[in-house]
């Protein structure tokens, strides 16, 4: 009878061990589509590539006399192009930081 009680305490019912493995395949699966739909969310705000290539940049419209003098600017952003050597060595450093 002692060997009949080992026999019974080793085993594992069969049913149980199937719905364990059956949630963890759930779990896995699940797991990879919220990958996938993750991936593509992320993707989805990405510029094109002709976009990348061919950039527009948001400068503002200025109004110019006979005489060369600025009457005035239209703009949604305030922008201008700025050569590197316009740009003071802190900035610079701060970016890169």
């Amino acid at each position: 009878m002692a060997t009949d009680k080992k026999a019974t305490s080793r085993t594992r019912p069969r049913g149980r061990f199937k719905v364990e493995k059956k949630y963890l395949r759930l779990a896995i699966a699940g797991f990879f589509v919220l990958l996938v739909v993750y991936t593509v969310y992320l993707l989805s705000g990405l510029p094109s590539l002709e976009q990348l290539e061919n950039p527009k940049p948001e400068l503002a419209s200025r109004v110019i006399s006979a005489d060369g003098e600025v009457i005035d600017q239209f703009y949604v952003k305030n922008r201008m192009r700025v050569t590197k050597y316009k740009v003071t060595k802190a900035l610079i450093d701060e970016l890169i930081a």
